[in-house]
């Protein structure tokens, strides 16, 4: 029986928590950049020694360092650079994972953040600026519609609708009139179907306003309630405006004879 070598057994045990560890993985971009910039170097270095004899060690510290700035220029630019408007940062970048503990309000969330972001590229795509700012405008509602079932899970029962039908559908509308636009369809038809979905989006701001009343509904009634109470309190202490005339009628009233008593004595 042989005797294992702890050794041995302590360098295996090391290469396999090494071979488990998750490695970087690089993008396409960036294997393209890299790619570019060997190939750049190797091709500069090879120029400059075609035109230029390297005898001495400055001449191929110079030239190393010519071809590595001008492969470094190569690799960003294979890579791309960034020139995304700060519009479009904003429709790329992913939304903030919001998550309430209930299933039902988290499933509402989840689906309205992905069509708030559709609708959001697709008023990129569309030219019209009326209908641009409509489509902003329903943007803006959404978001507010959603804050308000992260406030309160218990409303995603009363945007449910408004998730399964109302806002798919307007998506839908909207995008039928981008791809009316990209087809570039101009005939009577066209006209009165742009017309109909410029139109049916005030329609749907509209529907999406009251939805979003309604959600505070319950705490419109209890500022309500609570301000009813307040003054009831306030009547009942003398401090509304009414009682507080009288109040300081009758203080100004005691005060006076109280002067004149004291005149009398």
């Amino acid at each position: 029986m042989t005797e294992r070598n702890p050794a041995m057994a302590n360098n295996k045990l090391a290469n396999v928590k090494k071979s488990n560890k998750i490695k970087p993985v690089k993008t396409s971009r960036e294997k393209r950049g890299v790619k570019a910039g060997l190939i750049t170097f190797g091709g500069v270095v090879a120029g400059y020694a075609a035109l230029f004899p390297l005898y001495r060690i400055g001449d191929f510290i110079l030239c190393g360092a010519l071809a590595f700035l001008v492969a470094k220029v190569a690799s960003i630019m294979a890579t791309g650079l960034d020139l995304r408007t700060e519009e479009q940062r904003r429709i790329d970048e992913p939304e903030p994972i919001i998550i309430t503990g209930d299933a039902q309000a988290d499933d509402v969330i989840a689906r309205g953040q992905e069509m708030i972001r559709t609708l959001r590229e697709e008023n990129r795509l569309i030219p019209d600026e009326i209908l641009s700012a409509k489509m902003e405008e329903l943007e803006n509602t959404s978001r507010r519609i959603l804050n308000a079932v992260v406030e309160k899970p218990a409303r995603a029962s009363q945007v449910r609708r408004f998730m399964d039908y109302y806002l798919p559908t307007t998506l839908k509308m909207v995008t039928n009139y981008r791809l009316m636009d990209e087809r570039e369809l101009e005939g009577q038809s066209a006209r009165e179907v742009r017309k109909s979905i410029v139109s049916g989006m005030d329609t749907v701001n509209d529907a999406c306003l009251r939805l979003l009343d309604s959600l505070y509904k319950d705490d419109y009634l209890d500022v309500s309630t609570d301000i009813d109470v307040l003054k009831q309190m306030l009547k009942r202490d003398g401090l509304t405006d009414g009682e507080f005339i009288k109040t300081a009628a009758n203080i100004m009233a005691e005060a006076t004879q109280q002067e004149e008593e004291q005149t009398h004595d």
